[in-house]
């Protein structure tokens, strides 16, 4: 006797909170794959090419090989990078389309620069000429030519690249218009430039050249409503991508971003958001600094919230399971970073970075770090990569945490 269907299964429906959470992630998506397009069309007239990728994660497929010297004070000083083009390194397929529309191709053999940077006795200055000579790369810039892009800084830059840590570069070829046509002059070396994003993994590295390219077309849109004699801050409601994740912060995850000093110095913890009391607490008072948050959107947060001064916003006992495990690692850096959130993640299909309601307890991410402006950084980065994970525009799986 055949068994009855029990018919389809049902869907387990949505709560409120999550259809809330998601119908904000639908606005996102949409508004950052317009900037998306437009970056990409920006990057064409102005001539910058898709990045390419340096660091060690990469072992031999990656796309920067930087060559060092020294300087008068006897410091390294980027010499030269030189740049290349592989074929999987790229992750995003519309700049890995442009990579084929402009036929990036590793034409020029490394050997015919190295020929030239010799000893007088005709010894290679370059440490590895032997091997690197069998390899061919697309360009090759000066040190004078490569900057830290906007809101990276150079010194920390220099030491990323010379440590092989995840780093990506930017190439602006020179441009002109003729009969209304772009053309690139590849030959003009001398007016190349570049421009270097740099992250702590290669998942936030992914998230840096996001930025970068979302604050290119939010660059170019301001400009046409500047000529326009429009507001961009009214029309565009935000300044750059980073405050596109301050939106998804508070919006979707409820969050709230603290800032910490491991330092004894009772002075120079009053300087951020987190006290420790003698006892070993952690506690972070009302009101907040917005002058601490560096993002605008979220420091107008910190001034508008609706608490009493002096009244806890955190509390985390010394003695308690979370501290006694993890102070003894978060003390051995001077800066870390607390986020607190109620939004919580669930890995869906293939691992993918999924939104999934809001959590009863509080959650904590930690950040640790040797300098505020590299905490900054990485809490930015980690905001805007759970954004684009979220939205499905990049591969997100979830980020790795104290």
């Amino acid at each position: 006797m055949a068994k009855k269907s029990s018919g389809p299964k049902r869907s387990k429906p949505i709560d409120r909170a999550l259809r809330e959470q998601l119908k904000v992630i639908k606005e996102l998506h949409g508004e950052l794959t317009d900037l998306h397009e437009v970056s990409i069309m920006v990057m064409g007239d102005e001539g910058i090419l898709p990045p390419l990728y340096g660091g060690e994660h990469l072992g031999e497929d990656r796309e920067v090989i930087s060559l060092w010297g020294i300087n008068d004070d006897d410091e390294p000083e980027l010499g030269a990078m030189l740049l290349r083009v592989m074929p999987t390194s790229e992750p995003n397929a519309e700049l890995q389309a442009m990579r084929t529309e402009l036929q990036l191709e590793n034409d020029w053999p490394i050997s015919e620069l190295l020929d030239l940077l010799v000893m007088p006795d005709g010894q290679p200055i370059v440490d590895g000429a032997e091997t690197l000579s069998k390899l061919s790369m697309l360009v090759a810039l000066f040190g004078s030519q490569i900057k830290a892009a906007p809101g990276f800084d150079q010194q920390t830059m220099f030491d990323f690249v010379g440590a092989l840590r995840p780093h990506a570069v930017f190439v602006y070829v020179p441009t002109s218009v003729e009969d209304d046509t772009l053309i690139y002059h590849w030959d003009d070396l001398e007016h190349f430039r570049a421009e270097v994003v740099y992250a702590d993994s290669p998942q936030l590295l992914e998230a840096a050249v996001w930025e970068y390219r979302l604050n290119l077309a939010l660059n170019a849109e301001s400009e046409i409503l500047l000529e326009e004699g429009a507001d961009p801050e009214e029309e565009l409601g935000v300044r750059d991508a980073a405050e596109w994740s301050a939106v998804f912060e508070l919006s979707v995850m409820k969050g709230l971003r603290l800032y910490g000093l491991s330092s004894p110095v009772h002075s120079r913890q009053l300087e951020l958001d987190v006290l420790r009391e003698e006892n070993g607490d952690l506690i972070v008072k009302a009101p907040l600094k917005p002058q601490v948050e560096p993002i605008l959107i979220l420091a107008e947060f910190r001034a508008e919230l609706e608490a009493k001064p002096g009244e806890e916003l955190m509390h985390l006992p010394g003695d308690g399971e979370v501290l006694q495990s993890l102070w003894p690692t978060i003390r051995a850096s001077n800066y870390f970073g607390i986020r607190l959130r109620h939004g919580q993640f669930k890995e869906g299909p293939n691992g993918q970075l999924q939104i999934d309601g809001y959590s009863d307890n509080t959650l904590m991410d930690w950040y640790l770090t040797e300098s505020l402006s590299d905490l900054y950084l990485q809490m930015r980065l980690a905001g805007i990569y759970e954004m684009l994970g979220t939205c499905r525009l990049v591969k997100a799986k979830a980020l790795k945490h104290l």
